[in-house]
């Protein structure tokens, strides 16, 4: 997808935005998830066309994501980093890193 990099940097910021406390209560979280994670649509389409995208945006990133996961440490590691979220960013990143996509690191808190 051509527009994977402003989508990417879109995921980064909103990572930022949430840990700096930008969203003051939940429900201001949950639509700016909706209003932009939710959406079928890319910077390519006018107001006037239909959606170019046959899944959300959430669902394209998280297949990227889990799949490099996956394709990097196997179906065990995936599911262990499904059930401790905690480890999903060292591992994430170890698998840019092996890939040769340090550009693409999550920054560590």
């Amino acid at each position: 997808m051509e527009e994977f990099k402003t989508i990417y940097e879109k995921f980064l910021s909103d990572i930022q935005d949430i840990r700096s406390g930008k969203f003051e209560t939940q429900e201001e979280l949950v639509q700016m998830f909706i209003k932009y994670w939710m959406g079928t649509r890319t910077n390519r389409v006018k107001d006037n066309e239909p959606d170019d995208l046959g899944q959300s945006l959430n669902y394209f990133v998280g297949a990227e994501i889990w799949g490099l996961i996956h394709d990097t440490y196997g179906k065990e590691k995936l599911y262990k980093i499904f059930k401790n979220p905690s480890l999903f960013l060292s591992y994430y990143n170890k698998a840019l890193i092996n890939i040769g996509r340090s550009d693409l690191l999550i920054p560590e808190v």
